[in-house]
């Protein structure tokens, strides 16, 4: 077989495989950004400082609730408005809000009861369709809240697999940044499609709002940890606790 001929079946071959198994997913630490600016008559409207969604974060769907996004904020915190933004170090808003690794993370925000007619949105997601290498058993990523949630506005996130969501905790901290870790080990292997979403619950304000900051996902062959044994006796102890007060509770 002439060499030509080789180099062709080689190239049609991994094009074959690629359509077998997939595409794998991309740009899950974020370092792929690059700022350019929205195009014309960009969405969401209220997009602060706009860029481009496609530019800032390629390979990842921009949505909020179900409208894709071609623009995501340049400056973090929006203030009653759900969003998405890119996280840089030179930010020019809060000095406070930075990546939480490399140069860039992304910041979610999520109000739940914007008011009728302002034609804003509920929920901020990004979200990419890719194979799950075969090996993984669990999904993690980092996170942080920022410092306006001060435990009074909800933050965290919702991590589906398409459409369902996983159960995710976490399983370390430093300095404020979570390492955080989901079970994905029945997805092994499949295509799917992986959301990460914010959407905050009615409530009395300000903790009708979402906020928290993600960065550097990972498909681990690591499966999530099973609670350690402090935990576990610490969780012993309180039953034991509960119990005991509730048999006195009813001997008096």
């Amino acid at each position: 077989m002439k060499p030509t001929h080789i180099f062709r079946s080689v190239v049609l071959s991994c094009a074959l495989l690629q359509t077998a198994f997939g595409q794998r997913f991309g740009n899950l630490n974020f370092e792929q950004a690059s700022i350019v600016s929205a195009p014309s008559g960009y969405t969401p409207g209220d997009a602060y400082r706009p860029i481009s969604a496609a530019s800032a974060l390629p390979y990842w769907t921009v949505r909020e609730d179900d409208t894709v996004c071609t623009a995501v904020w340049r400056t973090p915190v929006a203030l009653d408005e759900t969003s998405v933004a890119l996280l840089t170090a030179d930010n020019g808003f809060y000095s406070g809000y930075v990546p939480l690794q490399g140069s860039y993370s992304v910041q979610f925000y999520a109000y739940a009861e914007v008011p009728p007619g302002y034609g804003y949105f509920r929920t901020a997601s990004i979200s990419q369709t890719g194979v799950i290498p075969l090996s993984a058993q669990s999904i993690q990523f980092l996170m942080m809240y920022p410092p306006v949630a001060s435990g009074i506005i909800q933050a965290g996130p919702t991590i589906t697999i398409n459409g369902t969501p996983i159960n995710i905790s976490e399983i370390s901290a430093s300095a404020g940044v979570m390492t955080m870790v989901g079970d994905i080990s029945a997805y092994a292997g499949t295509t799917v499609d992986l959301t990460l979403l914010c959407q905050a619950t009615p409530g009395s304000f300000p903790a009708d709002q979402n906020i928290f900051t993600l960065d550097n996902i990972q498909f681990s062959t690591h499966p999530v940890p099973e609670p350690s044994s402090v935990e576990l006796f610490c969780l012993g102890a309180a039953f034991i606790g509960w119990h005991f007060t509730k048999r006195t509770k009813k001997k008096s």
